[in-house]
């Protein structure tokens, strides 16, 4: 079943809304599909029980978003670094049929906005759902796109 990407946007606190604005994207549905590609990166590196802590922070529209197309007992993935994670969102997306992200840097862009503004709902840098040096990474990272 796909996600009505509009509706979400719609019932959502803005934080969709905001990253949407933030990457350049005007459709609702390939914003949604970037930033799935992001959270279901930090998904796969997270254990379930951070899976389950990290759920209950997130807005319900974001929760819809990374709980979807969630395939169990997949292999954990260690994001130790921004390049790390950049790269696995890469591969994320090359692992669809309608990939969404054209390059490193459209990448990198989207897993700094992405968790920049999750960030600033939910205050996800507080928490260790990223590993020391990707955590200081993507904090010096945040502030240099500010």
């Amino acid at each position: 079943m796909e996600i009505d990407y509009n509706k979400l946007v719609k019932n959502d606190c803005g934080c969709l809304e905001e990253i949407k604005e933030a990457l350049g994207i005007p459709c609702n549905f390939k914003a949604g599909k970037v930033i799935g590609r992001v959270l279901h990166t930090l998904r796969s590196s997270l254990t379930y029980s951070e899976s389950a802590d990290l759920i209950q922070l997130l807005p319900d529209p974001v929760k819809i978003i990374y709980v979807s197309d969630w395939r169990l007992k997949t292999p954990r993935i260690e994001l130790r670094h921004l390049d790390d994670f950049v790269r696995e969102v890469m591969r994320n997306d090359k692992m669809h049929a309608e990939q969404v992200l054209s390059n490193e840097v459209t990448a990198l862009k989207a897993v700094i906005t992405t968790v920049r503004i999750i960030n600033k709902y939910i205050g996800i840098l507080s928490y260790n759902f990223f590993k020391y040096p990707l955590k200081q990474e993507l904090e010096e990272a945040m502030f240099e796109a500010a």
